[in-house]
Order: C-alpha cells, then sequence, then structure tokens
C-alpha cells in the first residue's frame, strides 16, 4: 500500500517500460516504494482496476492509478509542475518538446524491436533472462508464464533470425551516434533532462546495459554512453567539462532564430538517422491504422491495442507488424505539438526536417484520431467532451 508521502510503483528492473518511470522517480528524488508484482497482485490490485496485466503501474499517494509509461510520465510531471521550482520533462520550447516526443515515440516503436530480439531472439539471451525471471519471482510456475510471454512477443512483434540482424545493426547505429552527442553534452537537449533521456533509458538500461550480448556489443566500448546512464542512475555527477562541437554539414543549413529553440550540432546526424529509419514505421503503421478505422469501426468502445498487421521492406528486411495503436497515438501527441507551435517554432521545424530528413512527418495527417482514456484506447469522435 501507499503511504501518505509515497508513490506506489509497479515494475520490473530489466523491464524496457518500467525503466523510464524509474529515472523519472530517481531524477526529481520522488519518494516511491518499488513493488516487483507477483501473481497476486497482478490479478487483484492491476487487473482489477485497470483490466490489463501489465506493468508499469503507478499508485499515487491519493489512490490515483496510472498504467501506460507515456500516461504516467505525464501524469506525474503535471504533479510536479505545481511546484515552480521543478523543471517539466516537457520542454516549454516547442522545438525542444517536439524532438523529446520524437525520441520517446522512436524508443517505445523501433528502438523497443532490437531491445526485444537481443534478449529473447538467441539461445544464450533468452537463457540468461529465464534465470532472472526465476530470481525475480518466488513462484517458479509463474516465472516460467512471464517468460514464454516475452518470448512469444517476438512472434507478434515480427522479430526473427531473418531481420532481427537488421535492427541489431540499426541499433549499433543509434549508440554510435548517441555516443558522440554525449561526448559534448549531459542530456539528449543538451544541458537539460527530458521525456527523450526517459525513453532512452527503457531501451539503453531496461535492456541493453542488463544483457551480455547488447553490453558488450552497444556499450563497453562506448564510454560517452556509459558516462549519461551513470548520470542518469544517480551515479555519476554532471560533466564538469565539454568538448566543444564540430560544426556538421546539416548545421550550415539549419537557420536557428533564437536561442531558445537550439538544438545541439551533435544532434543532427542522429535525428536524420532516427527519421530515416523510423519514419517507414510509422507512415505504414498509420496507414494500415486507417484502412482498419474506417471499415466502419467507428464505435464507442474501447479499441485493441493492435488492430491489424501490415508488411512492408525496410532496409532490404522483410517486416511483418501489428498495427499498434499507442503508435498511432504518440505520433498524434507529437504532431499536437507542430500544430499548434507558434510560427517561429513552426519556421524552425520546417527548415530541420527539409535538411534532416522529416518533411514526410510534418505533412502528415490523422484522419482518425484516438485518445488513452481509463487504460483503454477509444476513437476521439465517439468520446464526449
Amino acid at each position: 500500500m501507499t503511504t501518505a508521502n509515497h508513490h506506489l510503483f509497479y515494475g520490473l528492473r530489466a523491464d524496457y517500460h518500467s525503466a523510464k518511470v524509474r529515472a523519472f522517480f530517481d531524477a526529481k528524488q520522488i519518494a516511491f516504494e518499488e513493488v516487483v508484482p507477483d501473481q497476486h497482485e497482478m490479478e487483484k490490485v492491476i487487473k482489477a482496476r485497470t483490466g490489463k496485466e501489465f506493468c508499469p503501474v503507478v499508485i499515487s499517494p491519493d489512490n490515483e492509478l496510472w498504467q501506460n509509461s507515456v500516461s504516467i510520465l505525464e501524469a506525474l510531471d503535471d504533479q510536479l509542475s505545481q511546484n515552480a521550482d521543478v523543471d517539466s520533462i516537457f520542454p516549454e520550447s516547442s522545438v525542444h518538446r517536439f524532438i523529446a516526443l520524437m525520441f520517446e515515440l522512436y524508443c517505445d516503436s523501433l528502438l523497443y524491436l532490437p531491445a526485444m530480439f537481443m534478449r529473447w531472439g538467441y539461445d544464450e539471451g533468452a537463457l540468461s533472462a529465464n534465470m532472472r525471471m526465476h530470481k525475480i519471482y518466488n513462484s517458479h510456475s509463474y516465472a516460467k508464464l512471464q517468460s514464454c510471454r516475452e518470448q512469444q512477443k517476438l512472434m507478434l512483434l515480427g522479430l526473427n533470425r531473418h531481420n532481427g540482424p537488421f535492427y541489431e545493426y540499426h541499433a549499433e547505429q543509434t549508440m554510435e551516434l548517441l555516443n558522440g552527442h554525449f561526448e559534448h553534452h549531459e542530456y539528449v537537449l543538451g544541458d537539460q533532462l527530458s521525456v527523450a533521456d526517459l525513453a532512452l533509458m527503457g531501451p539503453i538500461y531496461g535492456h541493453f546495459a542488463q544483457d551480455k550480448r547488447p553490453k558488450e556489443l552497444l556499450i563497453a566500448n562506448l564510454p560517452y554512453i556509459q558516462e549519461w546512464l551513470a548520470r542518469m542512475l544517480g551515479e555519476a555527477s554532471p560533466k564538469s567539462e565539454k568538448t566543444p562541437e564540430k560544426a556538421s554539414a546539416a548545421s550550415a543549413k539549419i537557420k536557428v532564430p533564437s536561442s531558445k529553440d537550439r538544438i545541439p550540432e551533435s544532434l543532427y546526424a542522429l535525428i536524420q538517422h532516427m527519421a530515416d529509419d523510423a519514419l517507414p514505421f510509422w507512415i505504414e503503421n498509420l496507414k494500415s491504422w486507417h484502412n482498419w478505422a474506417s471499415h466502419d469501426r467507428m464505435k464507442a468502445e474501447a479499441i485493441p491495442d493492435y488492430v491489424a498487421t501490415h508488411r512492408f521492406v525496410w532496409n532490404s528486411a522483410s517486416v511483418e507488424q501489428p498495427t499498434s495503436v499507442d503508435t498511432v497515438w504518440q505520433l498524434q501527441r507529437l504532431l499536437e505539438v507542430y500544430e499548434s507551435a507558434d510560427e517561429e517554432a513552426r519556421e524552425q521545424l520546417d527548415n530541420m526536417a527539409d535538411s534532416l530528413g522529416f518533411a514526410d512527418l510534418l505533412s502528415t495527417k490523422i484522419e482518425k484520431l484516438v485518445v488513452y482514456l481509463n487504460y483503454r484506447f477509444y476513437h476521439q469522435e465517439t468520446v464526449e467532451d
């Protein structure tokens, strides 16, 4: 149970989405009690209140319950925003907020795939993860059940030995670019922690740093990733000295109208990498969602988390994925930032998009909007104000 001053956090140490939420508690120094839910708590506490049997879940001191890491971070940040001395993880600058939410969408959609494959797609990784499950849970049968559920996600996500190496290579490129950025900056957006850093804790701490193969391949030889991770875990002080950035080729094309909207130049290559590889996933997912939602399915009832399956070719790899409503929702949140930005911020984003390859993203229109309400997704048109 929660106390008057503590949040109750149901999560797992090596869980992707739990890592995002735990990092927020640690960074903002919020008192919380972390609990690994057993089968009884999963059924009688979490599923009984939300109808869904998954973590992370946070129960506030006044007994509010939040599920879904995106929703949890918004709720916690909203609570803290009442204190003027605490910086929000959602930047005030529309440009910074857009980039931060773009990172969150990227992590929760594309970077999630190599994280899952590198844990469960190899016999050695799966064996290690299974052993970890048995240490976490007191029940042998429940640990086996949870491991089976995680392994089954590979098939759900369309991950296999044929396309897995393509995702691994993508993750390697991402980590190399991040390492170069963190050589110059403490956090993704520079000197201020944002939701972008918390989102990265999902793959980097929740998976890559916990599993032998990705730890050796993606972290061991990247010292600035290691420094960033230590800062996020509260094990290292802020950088005392920062190496000056070298001007990139893209920087000459990007006009920065004001300092408040300035994006670190060392981030440009990473943003372009994200746009090149993640944009097809978002666009194909949205096309499939529109196709599903347009076939007389506008009903005032909850939408399943996954509504169809779609196929496409990505970097010479055949991709077959479930159509995620969560991805549509996060894409919708991202585009709302752009649409509500002032003229100066929109001009800056337009300029960046043209130079870094995400102009198609800014021109994307979501015809069937969704809303997240009471732990479920609904068609926005069917929900009363």
